[in-house]
């Protein structure tokens, strides 16, 4: 017996997804967007996207979760916004500042923070514009 490793059996996940998106939608999938966790680091990245690869899939656009709820929100909205999305869930707190424009959605920061009792219990940023939003840490 092999043994599994997470790419392979996130790829098995997602053959299963892909053959029930064809067969609903009566063609092949060939291209797929899927959401990460926001503290993902880029190694973790790289291997939701090789999973989506030996799925066969051939592009895989990945999506920070916190980036797909503020779309879900932002497509009933019409005006430019800056909103903070939390996450909270699946062992972390996530809280993300974005910028939503006409067709246009900016991560400007992202900060997490474990709940784990063996994490680290400080607050780390992550991603997005950290310099123009670094205020926000000091308050």
């Amino acid at each position: 017996m092999s043994a599994l490793n997470p790419e392979i059996i996130s790829s098995e996940i997602l053959k299963l997804l892909i053959s029930t998106a064809s067969d609903y939608l009566g063609e092949p999938v060939t291209k797929a967007v899927v959401t990460v966790p926001a503290y993902f680091m880029p190694n973790q990245c790289a291997a939701t996207e090789r999973a989506g690869k030996l799925a066969g899939l051939e592009k895989v656009k990945l999506l920070r979760e916190p980036e797909s709820a503020a779309l879900a929100y932002g497509l009933t909205q019409k005006d430019d916004q800056v909103i903070l999305v939390f996450d909270l869930g699946g062992g972390t707190f996530d809280v993300s500042i974005l910028e939503i424009g006409t067709h246009i959605l900016t991560h400007s920061l992202m900060l997490t923070h474990s709940l784990m009792p063996t994490h680290s219990r400080r607050w780390r940023i992550c991603g997005g514009n950290s310099d123009k939003w670094r205020f926000v840490l000091r308050w």
